[in-house]
């Protein structure tokens, strides 16, 4: 985006003293703590839950940001924002409660039948061969 803006002329217009240190200090915060953090839930979520789930995550951020807003810096929350929040977690929820489709398929034969035998341990082996295990 800084190039971008670079390359558009943006630079140009960038008055360095305009800049209050409360918007500075709110975007270092942004930066070091709110990324590590998100980064960090982001890991632990890819490890431990299935990938649709992991893709709510996407959803809930700008929720709890709006939220926070809200709370801390007296932004606005309007009944529209509100329906508008409401309609994201609760799409998180059905998500959430939803059986994987794996789970809904019935296993065809094939892989049924390569689930239930383990090369190496009893497997057969062809005749003549030396590889016996």
């Amino acid at each position: 985006m800084f190039t971008v803006g670079a390359i558009a002329g943006d630079l140009g217009r960038f008055d360095p003293a305009a800049v209050s240190a409360r918007s500075l200090g709110a975007f270092a915060y942004l930066v070091v703590f709110v990324s590590i953090v998100a980064f960090t839930a982001y890991g632990l979520l890819v490890r431990h839950v299935s990938p649709a789930r992991v893709a709510t995550y996407a959803f809930v951020n700008p929720v709890v940001a709006v939220i926070l807003g809200s709370t801390l810096a007296d932004e606005p929350f309007s009944p529209r924002i509100a329906l508008a929040a409401t309609v994201i977690v609760a799409g998180v929820v059905l998500i959430s409660v939803a059986s994987p489709p794996a789970a809904r398929r019935r296993p065809t034969q094939a892989s049924a039948a390569s689930e239930s035998s383990t090369p190496g341990l009893g497997a057969p082996v062809a005749a003549g061969s030396t590889d016996a295990p």
